[in-house]
């Protein structure tokens, strides 16, 4: 895959040189699976944060389908989000991004479904929150 000149540039700052000028790629790609590992972490720890905020939702309205938009007011609202509103617009933009990431995505031709073992699915239906298409988690299926 190629790179973007931003991305190789971003790159070239983690090199590490030897005594004779040359790049010591051992040292440079520790360098780098300092930073990739920090990354890792603060991602692993907003996913569980976010997913926190997604099951306080359904725990407060047990077994019911729910519009994505109400999930993700709910969410805001159990996390404390709506008070902060530096925060609001990009904890919305990831509670929507992490609701699309696992949910069930599309049906495919040979009708199963893009992530059969997703943590949402969505079914027609009246949903709370307004709307036909609902969002439950799947572990609330029966």
């Amino acid at each position: 895959m190629a790179k973007s000149p931003a991305t190789l540039a971003a790159l070239v700052e983690y090199f590490v040189h030897g005594t004779d000028g040359s790049i010591d790629i051992t040292a440079t790609l520790a360098a780098i699976e300092a930073d990739v590992l920090e990354l890792v972490v603060e991602h692993e720890s907003k996913g569980e944060r976010l997913l926190t905020g997604i099951n306080a939702a359904f725990d407060a309205h047990p077994g019911e389908s729910m519009s994505t938009d109400y999930v993700i007011t709910e969410a805001l609202r159990l996390m404390g989000a709506t008070s902060d509103p530096k925060t609001y617009a990009s904890t919305k933009k990831e509670l929507a991004g992490f609701i699309k990431a696992n949910h069930q995505g599309e049906k495919l031709a040979d009708g199963t479904w893009e992530r059969p073992n997703s943590l949402f699915v969505s079914n027609k239906g009246r949903a709370v929150g307004g709307g036909t298409l609902g969002l439950q988690r799947r572990s609330d299926l029966k």
